[in-house]
């Protein structure tokens, strides 16, 4: 089963996400508690600076995060320049 988001604006569909089964979620589970301890052993700064980097790499690609968002609400796109902007400034 999927689950599919559409823009109510438009009827447009905007994206199609497949949905996992139990044995998929249980193997995702696992394997973030696996990783837990070495990333909860990890110094704060070194956490720090991984999430800085993760946060750089979504910087030089806003536009796609803020559009989806607003698309799936309905908001014209516009709006959704407007909003990667401001994720942008955040970051």
């Amino acid at each position: 089963m999927a689950f599919k988001s559409v823009n109510p604006a438009t009827g447009q569909t905007v994206k199609i996400v497949e949905t996992w089964n139990e044995a998929q979620l249980e193997q995702a589970l696992a394997e973030v508690a696996a990783a837990t301890p070495e990333w909860a052993a990890r110094p704060v700064a070194g956490r720090a600076n991984m999430l800085r980097r993760v946060a750089e790499v979504l910087a030089r690609a806003p536009r796609r995060a803020g559009t989806t968002d607003l698309a799936g609400n309905g908001q014209a796109d516009r709006r959704g320049a407007q909003r990667d902007r401001e994720m942008r400034h955040r970051l």
